[in-house]
């Protein structure tokens, strides 16, 4: 009986002195935040940071939030259009439909012409437990310093 108050007295000293250590330690203290990595840098675009962009406007219906990261022809296209009417079809079937991240499974960036290919996945969920997977390739042009998408085609 009285080794099992030792053990334990133990187990809770260690327990207390381990967690005193994490709380006053000057490292733990002063290290700065991790980014997470979803976060996107404003400072300088990355040409995948648009895709983001671009699908939390679509989800949360700001259409003048989606002209500003789609190219010129591909604001007026018939394919745009078509992804536009899709994704309100998805929102009335299911309101509770979001847009998660876009999983990147290919890429390619010629930075001297200014042109970058990806395929992935978009991924949705809704309140239903439901996860969607959308292949797509998505074609993302350099207009004047700014990353912006041209052309989006449904992978079968």
């Amino acid at each position: 009986m009285r080794s099992i108050k030792y053990f334990l007295g133990g187990v809770i000293l260690g327990i207390g002195l381990t967690s005193w250590w994490f709380l006053f330690n000057e490292k733990w203290i002063n290290s700065p935040p991790a980014q997470t990595a979803l976060t996107v840098s404003n400072e300088r675009q990355e040409p995948f940071a648009v895709i983001y962009t671009f699908y939390r406007a679509l989800a949360a219906g700001k259409e003048e939030e989606l002209a500003a990261v789609v190219t010129a022809d591909f604001n007026v296209s018939e394919k745009y259009n078509f992804l536009l009417k899709e994704w309100r079809q998805r929102r009335q079937q299911d309101p509770t439909l979001q847009f998660v991240f876009f999983l990147i499974k290919e890429q390619e960036i010629d930075w001297k012409k200014g042109i970058a290919h990806v395929k992935g996945y978009v991924e949705l969920v809704s309140s239903r437990k439901e996860v969607i997977s959308i292949p797509q390739t998505i074609t993302i042009l350099n207009e004047k310093g700014i990353w912006k998408i041209h052309d989006i085609q449904k992978e079968e």
